[in-house]
């Protein structure tokens, strides 16, 4: 009788013990519920009391900001930092122009704020290596009021690079100088200007003539230039801003210009000299290129390859007559020999 009592008793200990526990389960479960169901509530942003300078749009590395790159953006007084360009007046009394004229150093996106540090001015240490494309140099040619269109080619203009020079046609009959004449060839299109002088950015004065402008070549035409440049005189060819094509109805569109062909003397020399080389030897060609004239001039090459035709005399010479044989007759001591 006592055993089944105390049965009893842990039997409803245990029931008891199992309710309290699902009862917990089942509050913390509901407080769980409604907290995820209740509103959550709503952040109230810091009031904006002050306007950013913002990018209007993504800016790409060395592009050239102007006003519609950038505008003032509301800012909370809560995130604002020490490096941001704050407007100074009312909302709409102030262009966004602190940093036009200077080129990003970086890529900027949307909506973020441009600081002085993202940017370098015209000027400054590093601006030009900037604006460079990369893979590309800068190298600076002589111009004057005529080569240079009047000083109307400003930094960012589009040129073709002329080369004005003399051919001389060797060969002459008449015991003169070899005849020469003046030529004019488009060598380079669609170069980049990068400055004119000192100016990285468009004069509010006006054109002024410039005396060297800096363009944006790739190296094998950097090397070209140079060659330009002791050949004879440069010129600058202004392009239009539209592109090819683009022009009125029935118009025709810009030919792209043969090119010289170019040849690799160098490497010529070396295959020359690999075949007079014992079967295996290999050679390679030097990693410094170099650039002729000949190269850089079609007429050039065209001249030289005239002058090394071979000529035809004038007024051929007339044949030769084989001379009769003679007979030496020796009489004995008497007399020299007759004929």
């Amino acid at each position: 009788m006592r055993v089944r009592v105390i049965l009893l008793l842990l039997v409803a200990v245990g029931v008891g013990l199992g309710t309290v526990q699902l009862t917990r389960q089942w509050l913390a479960d509901e407080r769980a519920r409604m907290e995820r169901d209740a509103p959550q509530p709503v952040a109230v942003p810091a009031p904006a009391s002050q306007f950013v300078l913002v990018a209007a749009h993504d800016l790409p590395p060395g592009h050239f900001i102007i006003q519609d790159d950038l505008r003032w953006q509301a800012w909370p007084d809560d995130t604002m930092a020490e490096n941001y360009i704050l407007r100074s007046g009312s909302a709409g009394s102030e262009a966004p122009g602190p940093l036009v004229g200077a080129v990003v150093r970086n890529s900027v996106s949307t909506g973020q704020p441009v600081t002085e540090n993202m940017v370098v001015r015209p000027g400054e240490r590093g601006f030009l290596a900037a604006v460079l494309t990369p893979g590309m140099r800068a190298i600076s040619v002589p111009v004057n009021d005529t080569t240079s269109v009047a000083g109307f080619v400003f930094p960012g203009d589009r040129v073709d690079l002329l080369l004005t020079h003399t051919v001389r046609i060797a060969g002459s009959h008449d015991g003169g100088e070899d005849p020469a004449f003046r030529a004019t060839e488009t060598i380079l299109t669609d170069v980049r200007v990068l400055a004119i002088d000192q100016r990285l950015t468009d004069p509010a004065d006006g054109p002024r003539i410039p005396h060297t402008a800096t363009i944006e070549v790739d190296p094998r035409e950097a090397e070209m230039v140079q060659v330009m440049m002791q050949m004879g005189a440069l010129s600058l060819s202004l392009r239009s801003l539209s592109p090819a094509g683009s022009g009125p109805p029935g118009e025709e569109t810009e030919k792209p210009r043969r090119q010289a062909p170019s040849s690799d003397p160098v490497r010529s020399l070396l295959t020359f000299v690999q075949q007079q080389l014992p079967e295996g030897t290999l050679l390679t060609a030097p990693e410094r290129t170099f650039t002729l004239d000949t190269e850089v001039s079609l007429l050039r090459g065209l001249v030289a390859a005239f002058n090394a035709m071979p000529r035809q005399l004038d007024e051929e010479a007339p044949p030769e007559v084989d001379a009769p044989p003679s007979v030496v007759v020796v009489r004995g001591n008497a007399g020299g020999p007759s004929t």
